[in-house]
């Protein structure tokens, strides 16, 4: 009886130690959401090249788009899909330094809400 007690306490013990290990693995990977997804977050399209400016804004919402699809923490994946849908504006904007100006400005909320988020 005393075995089965020290066998089952041993199981107990390492279930516990197997969810530490999620929840600091869990805390990893939106830390490195979080790194990616801000990093994104402060790009600012440039006027030289207005195709080129939109299609990186593109890529980096599709980024940020599968970013969402792989949190379980509902805030970040609103706040990644955020910011993917602000990014995606760049493609309806005037890539000029007033459009951008325009797009900067309104984009500040949106990733203060991610990193809040990531926060």
């Amino acid at each position: 009886m005393v075995r089965k007690l020290a066998v089952l306490g041993a199981m107990i013990v390492a279930l516990t130690g197997c969810d530490t290990v999620n929840q600091v693995s869990s805390g990893v990977d939106k830390a490195g959401t979080c790194a990616t997804a801000i990093s994104e977050s402060g790009w600012v399209p440039s006027s030289s090249d207005p195709q080129k400016a939109k299609e990186e804004a593109q890529q980096k919402a599709d980024k940020l788009t599968n970013l969402a699809k792989d949190v379980q923490d509902a805030n970040l994946q609103k706040a990644l899909q955020d910011q993917a849908a602000s990014l995606r504006e760049v493609q309806n904007i005037q890539i000029n330094p007033q459009g951008i100006a325009d797009w900067v400005t309104k984009n500040a909320n949106t990733a203060k809400n991610l990193a809040t988020a990531c926060g």
